[in-house]
């Protein structure tokens, strides 16, 4: 059970020890040759702009729904005043 923490036993202070925590590869120490420590420049330039362009775009839309939801709430209000407003006009000619 890699990732779990183990209950402590009974009059056991620090309960830290018994998480397992899964260890990253070591990376490899050889140097890069310079063609590849570019290629390697350029894909992290490029995956930090996809990230970026990414993370607006998530933004746009959150607001793009909220703004949506706000404006429908308040269309769905108004339309339950009319209907309020109908039923008493219908209630009021029933009577008469």
């Amino acid at each position: 059970r890699v990732g779990l923490a183990t209950p402590p036993e009974a009059g056991q202070a620090d309960t830290t020890q018994h998480l397992r925590k899964r260890k990253r590869k070591e990376k490899c120490h050889h140097s890069l040759t310079e063609d590849e420590s570019e290629k390697k420049k350029r894909r992290l330039q490029k995956n930090k702009e996809a990230a970026h362009v990414y993370r607006k775009k998530q933004k746009d839309l959150f607001k793009y729904l909220t703004d949506r939801a706000a404006m429908l709430e308040k269309e769905n209000n108004t339309m339950m005043e009319e209907i309020q407003a109908l039923k008493a006009v219908s209630t009021a000619k029933t009577k008469v």
